[in-house]
């Protein structure tokens, strides 16, 4: 049986509201934009020479930071 690749889709206005909202350092909104990108963090990381949970620690890290200074806003 194939398996089947179900990722849960965002629109972009309630991305932009949780972006806001991370930016305004909202816990709930940073766990789900967390969640959201996790799936696809874990797929890089294996990819990348170093231990699975390092590699996504940095990557959610660089992406907060990334949210928090601003530089995704349109």
């Amino acid at each position: 049986m194939e398996a089947k690749n179900v990722e849960a889709a965002m629109s972009d206005d309630e991305f932009l509201r949780l972006l806001d909202l991370v930016q305004q350092n909202d816990e709930q909104a940073t766990l789900a934009l967390i969640r959201f990108f996790e799936p696809e963090m874990k797929r890089i990381s294996r990819f990348i020479r170093m231990p699975q949970e390092d590699a996504v620690q940095s990557m959610t890290a660089e992406l907060l930071a990334f949210f928090k200074e601003g530089q995704a806003t349109p």
